[in-house]
């Protein structure tokens, strides 16, 4: 089923609920034309997702006549809009409570009537590494009033980050569910740094090039992204303090999030225990998913294959954590703008047992390696620190 326009909305909603007397829901994909116009590769999915098939060829599309379509004269619009709100709203309602198959875009995008949606996206995104201190940068910018997302029902409380390309549930809603939550930057005029602060986008380049794609010229090439990367098994201690931190605190103790810290019986592995079973099981797989997020250079190779160098800001988070007066003034000189207030700092434990170094240190030595000669080689804007700083393990002894 699509929904192209209100012209049709009386009709449709009225008749969607008899439709699931004869069918199950889930044998029903109702789709959104505004998609099928501004991200068709998304439609595309949901439809060969629905089927089961893979399909060849594209839509083609009479876009002369829909751009006439949507130029609504502002008179009608006016004596329009209000006779078909009340259906519009019983539409998503109805939508909203009686949920189709996974693939379908949920909630349901409300119509833009009278002229073509403005795609308004962030022209700064913090994407990672997870655990490596960006969050601070976040934290800095989002205190300078910078626009972040807007909250709708199912969106985390104070949030200042979109979870947007790391979640699928979320992701799979398309180009206008995220930009959606960036439209009040518009309306509030506040368009000058336009911010997403999800600190975990760093192995998710192939889904932010596919939104991005659907952006503006301008949008596209004055996007910047900013990076921090820490010496990685400093970031896997990190990652390991959490969950168990996480499984501590938690009452359902059986999420998927913290099991692999598990043993099988139950208890807790210590962070020796968790790199020489877990972490060398995972980081052996050739990929390059979360797993082994900590060998940068692989996600680098895929992030400036799609994006110029010059857009980057590659920050080492040694000197985050001990100089952040030097890092305030490259985010500023990199953004554009100066920052009132100062970054925070982080009071990590930065040390590793021998017994840690001896697991984990062979598996990123030649990836530390490659990083720093690919950086050397791809040099960033002028502000960014050259050459990269090589990694600092500080190795201890455990307490007795």
């Amino acid at each position: 089923m699509e929904q192209r326009t209100a012209g049709t909305l009386r009709m449709a909603v009225d008749q969607l609920s008899p439709w699931t007397e004869y069918f199950k829901r889930s044998h029903m994909l109702i789709l959104s034309y505004d998609e099928l116009e501004y991200n068709r590769n998304r439609f595309m999915w949901r439809i060969e997702q629905f089927l089961g098939k893979k399909l060849n060829g594209k839509f083609v599309q009479d876009e002369e006549n829909d751009v006439l379509a949507r130029q609504v004269p502002p008179v009608a619009n006016e004596i329009l809009e209000p006779l078909f709100w009340g259906k519009n709203k019983e539409l998503y309602h109805w939508l909203d409570v009686h949920r189709g198959p996974k693939m379908e875009q949920i909630p349901f995008l409300e119509f833009e009537l009278g002229s073509s949606p403005e795609i308004i996206l962030p022209n700064v995104l913090l994407v990672g590494a997870q655990f490596s201190g960006i969050t601070l940068i976040s934290d800095l910018l989002f205190h300078n009033d910078v626009c972040g997302p807007a909250l709708f029902n199912n969106d985390r409380p104070g949030m200042a980050k979109a979870f947007f390309f790391d979640q699928v549930e979320r992701y799979n809603q398309g180009l206008q569910f995220y930009a959606k939550r960036y439209k009040h930057c518009q309306i509030e005029k506040n368009t000058k740094l336009i911010v997403d602060g999800t600190p975990n986008y760093l192995t998710y380049h192939d889904r932010v090039r596919d939104i991005y794609q659907y952006a503006t010229t301008e949008t596209l090439t004055k996007l910047k992204i900013v990076m921090v990367l820490s010496e990685p098994l400093y970031r896997e201690k990190r990652v390991y303090q959490f969950k168990r931190y996480s499984y501590n605190q938690a009452t359902d103790k059986k999420s998927s999030w913290f099991q692999d810290i598990l043993d099988k019986e139950g208890g807790v592995l210590s962070f020796e225990q968790y790199a020489e079973t877990v972490l060398v099981a995972r980081l052996n797989r050739n990929n390059t998913d979360y797993a082994s997020e900590g060998k940068y250079v692989d996600h680098l190779r895929k992030w400036f294959k799609y994006f110029q160098r010059h857009q980057f800001l590659i920050i080492h988070n040694n000197e985050l954590e001990n100089n952040p007066k030097s890092v305030q003034w490259r985010v500023e000189k990199f953004l554009g703008t100066e920052l009132t207030g100062s970054l925070g700092k982080s009071f990590d434990d930065t040390s590793i047992t021998p017994r840690v170094q001896r697991a984990l240190g062979p598996l990123f030595d030649a990836k530390n390696q490659e990083l720093y000669d690919f950086l050397k080689s791809n040099t960033g804007p002028f502000m960014e620190q050259n050459p990269f700083p090589p990694f600092e393990v500080n190795v201890k002894e455990p307490h007795k």
